[in-house]
């Protein structure tokens, strides 16, 4: 048997709500069912005995339909009892093809369809994109929309990763980023930047063959607020720059960095707990309208930090300074660490005998370390896996000279041991 949309709003008991007389006398016409005009309810020209229980809204988009649904639970209607079918934007009911109006009255959407609906009213999900860092074993991947938090003491090198992170999406994938860094100044960026595409500075290009030409197409893409020049400070300032550079020059991924650098303002009876976990809402509500990657820089607390100079005290996320909101508003969790006692544990260096052997033994197996100084990048959340990576402690050198981090696996296999929070 067929179904009918018209025989089942009869059977319903349903009435058409419609915008003008012209759409009242059409439904009453063509679908001969009870129709009233909307206008003439919100006026109160129609009595609730006048018309049946159901209502069944008839609007151009969805916005409008839950909008007018809204209306009319103000007025004192029961949110059970209404529906409303959107024909789409501009099209009216005379212009509408009947049959697409007939399939749409036997679809009707409540007044929580963008938020609350089966499953099977939800229709196929696009498979998460991802996009690799280009950085030797790490298997955090990014997504758009992403935000991503990265946490480390004062001089772990977390801007330093930030940012080149940043620098290598916009070098490989040809994508605008924007840097707000209130510490650096735009010549070392810049001098990253260079390193970043062809490995050499400004200055030394000038004395090789190299062509400076991947160089000076990733400058026109990396945007740089300038700390001397801005005066105002606030997230929310903050915030609307984002939204104008992305619109604008279409930037796509942001460092916001630090923290603790930008002035924060509380209201009179908010903790910072909470004022954090605003702002961090604010700023993944604006990855979310944007579809951007927004990684943001913090501090660690005085006491997450180790008691002896060299030495590695396990943290994570949601320890930053601050809030735990930076953990649980967070896509991305990245905790950075630099130090040199991994390449002082695979040597024997070290004073207690158990970590002499163990780095030894790891060595012995992987190889000696490949620096004095290692930067250990834990990933301590990947909100999607394994679409988005896989949590883990990776240890890397730094090579300045490429803006780049080499891979050492007997590093990492001793910075495995003393971060066992994984």
């Amino acid at each position: 048997m067929n179904y009918n949309p018209i025989a089942n709003l009869a059977a319903q008991d349903a009435t058409v709500v419609v915008d003008n007389d012209a759409d009242l006398v059409f439904v009453q016409r063509e679908f001969r069912v009870p129709a009233v005009k909307l206008d003439d309810i919100r006026s109160m020209n129609i009595k609730p005995d006048d018309i049946t229980k159901n209502l069944l809204v008839v609007c151009e988009t969805e916005d409008d339909g839950i909008e007018r649904l809204a209306d009319l639970v103000a007025q004192g209607c029961d949110a059970a009892d209404l529906r409303f079918v959107d024909l789409g934007y501009g099209v009216t009911l005379q212009k509408a093809n009947p049959q697409d109006v007939l399939s749409r009255l036997g679809r009707p959407k409540d007044v929580y369809w963008k938020t609350t609906r089966s499953l099977a009213d939800w229709g196929d999900e696009a498979p998460l994109e991802t996009f690799e860092t280009h950085i030797a074993e790490l298997t955090a991947r990014w997504t758009f929309p992403d935000v991503a938090v990265f946490c480390g003491g004062y001089g772990s090198g977390k801007s330093t990763i930030a940012q080149m992170f940043a620098l290598k999406l916009a070098h490989h994938r040809s994508w605008p980023i924007h840097i707000c860094a209130w510490e650096d100044r735009r010549v070392d960026l810049r001098e990253r930047t260079w390193r970043t595409a062809i490995g050499q500075s400004v200055w030394e290009v000038s004395e090789s063959n190299v062509d400076r030409r991947p160089a000076l197409d990733l400058e026109r893409r990396v945007f740089w607020d300038e700390p001397t020049a801005l005066n105002e400070r606030s997230l929310i300032d903050y915030f609307e720059r984002v939204r104008y550079v992305h619109k604008s020059h279409g930037v796509r991924v942001f460092v916001c960095d630090p923290w603790n650098e930008f002035d924060h303002e509380l209201t009179a009876t908010e903790r910072e707990t909470m004022y954090v976990r605003r702002m961090m809402k604010e700023g993944r509500a604006l990855a979310r309208e944007l579809g951007i990657i927004f990684q943001v820089v913090t501090h660690l607390p005085k006491s997450a930090y180790a008691e002896r100079g060299g030495g590695v005290k396990p943290f994570r996320i949601v320890d930053s300074a601050g809030s735990a909101e930076f953990g649980n508003k967070a896509d991305h969790g990245f905790c950075v660490v630099r130090t040199q006692k991994l390449a002082k544990v695979l040597r024997g260096e070290v004073a207690d005998q158990d970590d002499r052997d163990i780095g030894l033994a790891i060595a012995s197996e992987f190889g000696a370390p490949l620096g004095d100084e290692h930067t250990i990048i834990a990933v301590d959340k990947a909100k999607v896996e394994p679409d988005m990576g896989r949590r883990g402690v990776f240890a890397y050198v730094l090579d300045k000279r490429r803006n780049d981090l080499v891979f050492d696996p007997g590093a990492t296999q001793a910075a495995k041991g003393i971060w066992d929070v994984f």
